[in-house]
């Protein structure tokens, strides 16, 4: 068994926070079309569609980088106190 001891805190973060602004991107995109055609056939504003496709993949990518920096960061205190996570490479 090989133990893994600590986690990089800032290439953990920026691998975590760009992945979720591209998953994020994959479902804004579409949805915001869906949002544009709904404004389009009731006659109300769509402007929130445009908005979800710039904003949600910034969002959820700063909010990745955070968690998974402070994630990081407790997994490497915690591992350095009572050792890390056992895993098997074959």
């Amino acid at each position: 068994m090989a133990q893994i001891r600590s986690f990089g805190v800032l290439q953990t973060a920026k691998f975590i926070g760009t992945l979720y602004a591209a998953v994020s991107a994959l479902f804004a995109v579409p949805i915001a079309l869906i949002g544009v055609v709904v404004a389009a056939v009731t006659d109300k504003p769509g402007g929130y569609a445009i908005v979800l496709v710039v904003f949600a993949p910034l969002v959820y990518g700063l909010m990745g980088f955070l968690v998974a920096a402070l994630g990081a960061w407790a997994y490497n205190a915690l591992a350095a106190r009572i050792g890390g996570i056992e895993v098997e490479i074959v």
